[in-house]
């Protein structure tokens, strides 16, 4: 990898980032890319080019499925969509925050949540917060491994749990 960012030089983070947007977009898993970004980065820049990235992606996505439209969502996910629908209208952000901390794939969130009709702010600052300890945890590890440490992949971990505790609060349930 190290002989492929040299090649790039100093566009390696933009060449990066702009490949990290595409091949999300069309579901290559985020975890991956972001271990990746880790090891090769280091953890704070490689950390900061993944979140970015994702959030591109996510926002690129919500506009692609706007344009598809609810009808083709409706025929997939069936009865369950109303349920989703009134918590993601009623609970807009959180909605977002909670399903950015699911194992459903990042794409068909993106994707299923613009053809909703979820609103862009709340959708990007969901998004944009939900996804933090995913990036934290596997852009720290990518670095991890990259710097012979596992103080980053422990850290990661950590954070990732804390991460999943929180979302498993169902809607509308307090933090006290």
């Amino acid at each position: 990898m190290s002989e492929i960012l040299a090649a790039v030089g100093v566009w390696a983070p933009a060449v990066y980032l702009l490949g990290f947007t595409a091949v999300v977009m069309v579901g290559v898993p985020r975890s991956a890319l972001t271990l990746a970004g880790g090891l090769a980065f280091g953890p704070v820049l490689g950390i900061t080019l993944a979140w970015v990235a994702s959030v591109l992606a996510a926002v690129l996505a919500l506009w692609v499925g706007r344009a598809l439209g609810e009808e083709l969502v409706e025929r997939r996910a069936g009865p369950r969509l109303r349920r989703v629908r009134a918590a993601l209208h009623s609970h807009s952000f959180r909605g977002v925050l909670l399903t950015r901390m699911t194992p459903v794939p990042f794409a068909v969130v993106n994707y299923s949540l613009g053809a909703l009709g979820v609103h862009t702010r709340p959708y990007v600052l969901g998004t944009a917060v939900g996804i933090i300890p995913g990036a934290i945890a596997f852009g720290g590890a990518g670095a991890s491994i990259g710097m012979g440490n596992l103080d980053w992949a422990l850290a990661a971990v950590s954070v990732l749990g804390l991460a999943w505790l929180a979302a498993r609060r169902p809607l509308g349930q307090s933090a006290a």
